[in-house]
């Protein structure tokens, strides 16, 4: 099992994917590339491809074109932090991904460690 390169031992998102992959309930994992700091390039890939889990990286822009196929998994991002309203604060992108598996009725989940920063800010849209 693959050693998450951000967190300790398997990690989060690593983990729940890692778990995945052993139980054959995942076969391959799309990667965004997670602008405009490239850690889905960065980092994702090379924590799965060094796991030997199969990847495929994809700009940011083609995630709403594999939502829409019907052939896409549930998502699985990782918060930074969660707001004391259960909010969660992450990375830019995110957001559009929620959106768009929601309208394509794609199941989005969040892997989060347990326990995690609580920002003391009552829900995200008042995030700094």
């Amino acid at each position: 099992m693959p050693e998450a390169l951000a967190t300790g031992g398997i990690g989060t998102a690593l983990g729940v994917i890692s778990r995945s992959v052993r139980t054959r309930q995942k076969n391959h994992v799309l990667v965004p590339e997670t602008r405009p700091y490239l850690q889905g390039a960065r980092l994702t890939a090379w924590e799965l491809h060094r796991g030997g889990i199969p990847l495929t990286l994809i700009t940011d822009n083609m995630v709403g074109h594999f939502l829409k196929s019907g052939k896409v998994a549930p998502s699985s991002p990782v918060p930074i932090a969660f707001a004391a309203n259960g909010d969660t604060a992450n990375k830019i992108g995110t957001y559009q991904i929620a959106v768009l598996a929601k309208e394509n009725k794609v199941p989005f989940y969040i892997a989060a460690p347990s326990p995690l920063s609580i920002f003391p800010i009552p829900m995200a849209t008042t995030s700094p």
